[in-house]
């Protein structure tokens, strides 16, 4: 079932609910279809998504400095300013764990897509242009860069998940011989713990996590990936100006999600107790409908322990290199 999908079927059950009017009664049924969704995931964790995020090493990534004129396809570390107080409140104030950037190409002008020249291509963002907020001339890529302290760095700020192993793959190339891709276990380190790691003293390579980031010694290399597997929940509020994704438009719509019917049975309980006690002041019919969500939501975890999903189980899920969403696992 995809995200359109479950949000018409959960609307289904609401009935009459699903057509209530009023001052933010829309916006506040939106609000609590994402409380119980989240709740239904901390109680049930067969529905908590499962990610495995892979980062590589590259040369040439530079310092982005706001003087310099950078070409489409160049890569660059945005270090942290006291100035950039956004930044702070976003990303945290750790020393590592800058994020690294790419330039793209612009988008063509009428005129450019009328005659079919190619231009556009090739024009490099100007000069200061800033990666925090040019978005259209710069995306996030998941590529390590190197420490002033001779380890790696990388940027990571997934909320609401854990970190359950990380690995290290090497890949087949050319160069390798290799005929199939090796993976071994590094160490996880404590942050705290995050010094031996910088000075290259450690007996096994491995990685330290801090608030917004992590660094990684001894280096990858040139034919090696960083595998992060984490578990974590969905929040459903990725916001687009002032605008939410997933129930503000129809963005979202084609994206694989876990929950089925029972799911969306169980929220539209959920949805209806706190419409009656909060819209209707009716604690009879909010105890009636939260006691129905609880036992749907045991329910749901019984059935859900006992018939996992064929994808959820699938230790190959399909992936491509945009980081497509396959199943209950996304490989970026």
């Amino acid at each position: 079932m995809n995200w359109g999908e479950f949000k018409t079927t959960f609307r289904t059950y609401l009935l009459v609910d699903s057509q209530r009017k009023g001052r933010g009664i829309q916006n506040y049924i939106n609000q609590l279809a994402r409380a119980s969704l989240i709740d239904l995931q901390r109680h049930v964790p067969e529905l908590k998504t499962t990610d495995i995020i892979a980062y590589s090493t590259a040369t040439g990534v530079k310092e982005w400095l706001n003087t310099v004129q950078f070409a489409v396809g160049d890569m660059v570390v945005r270090r942290k300013r006291e100035e950039d107080l956004d930044y702070q409140i976003a990303y945290g104030n750790t020393k590592f764990g800058a994020p690294v950037y790419q330039a793209v190409s612009r988008q063509p002008t009428a005129s450019e897509a009328e005659t079919g020249t190619t231009a556009y291509l090739t024009d490099p963002p100007a000069v200061g242009s800033d990666p925090l907020t040019d978005t259209s001339r710069w995306v996030l890529v998941n590529v390590l860069s190197d420490t002033n302290d001779g380890a790696q760095e990388g940027s990571y700020n997934q909320t609401n998940s854990k970190i359950t192993s990380a690995r290290i793959r090497r890949y087949p190339t050319a160069a390798n011989s290799l005929k199939n891709s090796l993976y071994r276990a590094i160490h996880i380190y404590d942050w705290e713990a995050r010094y031996p790691l910088l000075d290259g003293t450690t007996r096994v390579q491995g990685v330290a996590f801090g608030n917004d980031g992590f660094v990684l010694a001894p280096k990858l290399a040139e034919d090696e990936k960083l595998l992060i597997h984490t578990e974590g929940e969905s929040q459903f509020n990725e916001l687009s100006g002032a605008t939410e994704k997933y129930f503000g438009t129809t963005e979202k719509d084609a994206e694989y999600v876990l929950f089925d019917h029972p799911e969306a049975k169980a929220v539209a309980e959920y949805v209806k107790a706190h419409l009656a006690r909060e819209v209707d002041k009716d604690l009879n019919m909010y105890k009636s409908h939260l006691t129905q969500y609880q036992k749907e939501r045991q329910q749901i975890y019984r059935e859900r322990r006992d018939y996992k999903l064929a994808d959820i189980a699938d230790p190959r899920p399909q992936s491509s290199s945009s980081g497509t969403s396959v199943g209950a696992m996304r490989i970026s």
